[in-house]
């Protein structure tokens, strides 16, 4: 059995785990990161790093490592991937570092993974227990017995002040808080790939974000690794009889993911057909954020609040959740449950904002007629002021709700207009 003082337990060394991790350290707490995978993982797919995600990674030190595997695309170009009729520009670029103080940067998971650890792993309060996982805990007058399990079948207790689920959309730890939110399956799957970028279309842009709308459906593509790569995510609705397994699907038809793009651009139905090593990731999200805590336990990331990614959120979210979470823990003193507490009320109300942003995003890009063409029609009319002030309370950290008039026009178009502007809320 191994204890000591003022040490916190992380189940999972993903994202959320390590950006924890690292905050937590900085506190004056020791931390055991704890991933059942054996090895980092080398294989993956792109992320955005949205302002309010960068500037937290940018107070652990790591601006230069993501400027220099990153990309910052010039702006998010909103599209028809029918007709190709351009509908928003949302500027990116310069405008953000000017309006956020920080950059929109698109990067590999697995880059973003590589520089969390080579900074774990620069701090010696950060043990990382790779082919170990949290299997069970009790709570005791102590803080809480930890027991975990390796690889190679083999046990070992571990007595901590606290433990943190960043263990993802399928927590183990999740069954300790009650009123969690569970993930349910919301009939849709995203398509991904990274693609050599030379290889491509010249139609496609290579220094912006490409968001192209469809009736039930979507098509993003953006660079990453500095440029050389395209990440493409095509988002279907789910069409067999059955449920799909949770996580990544390397086996599929190519009939699966291209069908629904047969009567959109050549070059973006070629895309979406190009020979890569695809994979389906089924969209399994809460519709709501639960718990998160219960006493010296709390989940934080996917493993609390998992939730669609139609406003590409998720990981900035829980590179949120961990910077808060440590800020609460560092002023708790020894009542580390108090500052779980603490840290789930003061996040619910955001979470709870962004995934209704993101539900909303999903009814608005897929769209059919003739709810489409109003959604255009607004989408044209909406100066790039606006656009920005749409999402200032997202990317500038702190929101200040903004107060819209009700819009003009004939009902129809007020419903959409509201659905369109109900983030600003």
């Amino acid at each position: 059995m191994k204890r000591d003082r003022r040490i916190i337990a992380i189940a999972g060394a993903g994202i959320a785990g390590m950006t924890a991790a690292l905050f937590l350290e900085r506190a004056g707490f020791r931390v055991l990161l704890f991933e059942k995978s054996p090895k980092p993982a080398t294989t993956g797919t792109g992320i955005q790093i949205s302002p309010n995600a960068y500037k937290v990674l940018a107070e652990l030190g790591l601006s230069r490592s993501l400027n220099t595997v990153g990309f910052v695309p010039n702006s998010i170009d909103i599209g028809c991937g029918l007709t190709g009729a351009p509908l928003i520009r949302f500027d990116l670029g310069e405008t953000c570092l000017q309006r956020y103080g920080a950059p929109y940067t698109t990067i590999h998971r697995v880059d973003l993974a590589h520089i969390l650890q080579t900074a774990c792993e620069d701090r010696e309060d950060i043990d990382i227990h790779r082919g170990s996982q949290v299997a069970d805990l009790a709570a005791h007058a102590n803080g809480l017995t930890l027991l975990c399990e390796s690889q190679h079948q083999t046990t070992e207790e571990y007595v901590v002040s606290a433990v943190i689920g960043a263990d993802g959309a399928w927590s183990t730890l999740r069954k300790y808080v009650h009123d969690s939110e569970t993930p349910q399956f919301t009939g849709q799957i995203a398509w991904r790939a990274l693609i050599d970028i030379e290889s491509t279309n010249p139609a496609l842009s290579r220094t912006s974000t490409g968001l192209w709308l469809g009736p039930n459906t979507h098509l993003v593509h953006y660079p990453v690794r500095a440029g050389n790569l395209l990440n493409v995510v095509a988002i279907t609705p789910w069409t067999k009889d059955y449920a799909p397994r949770r996580g990544w699907l390397t086996q599929s038809a190519l009939d699966d993911r291209t069908s629904v793009f047969e009567d959109w651009l050549p070059h973006l139905h070629e895309l979406v057909g190009t020979r890569a090593d695809w994979g389906g990731w089924p969209i399994f999200a809460s519709t709501k954020a639960g718990k998160f805590a219960n006493g010296p336990l709390c989940l934080i990331g996917d493993a609390a609040h998992a939730m669609v990614p139609y406003a590409a959120q998720g990981g900035a979210c829980a590179i949120e959740d961990a910077y808060v979470l440590a800020s609460q823990c560092n002023g708790s003193g020894d009542d580390l449950a108090a500052a779980f507490d603490q840290f789930e009320k003061s996040r619910r109300p955001r979470v709870q904002k962004i995934m209704r942003l993101s539900d909303n995003n999903r009814r608005i890009y897929h769209m059919k007629p003739p709810y489409r063409q109003f959604r255009d029609m607004i989408m044209n009319l909406s100066p790039q002021t606006g656009i920005q002030k749409r999402m200032d309370w997202m990317y500038g950290w702190e929101p200040v709700p903004q107060q819209v008039a009700s819009p003009s026009g004939t009902p129809l178009v007020n419903r959409i207009s509201r659905l369109w502007r109900s983030s600003d809320t």
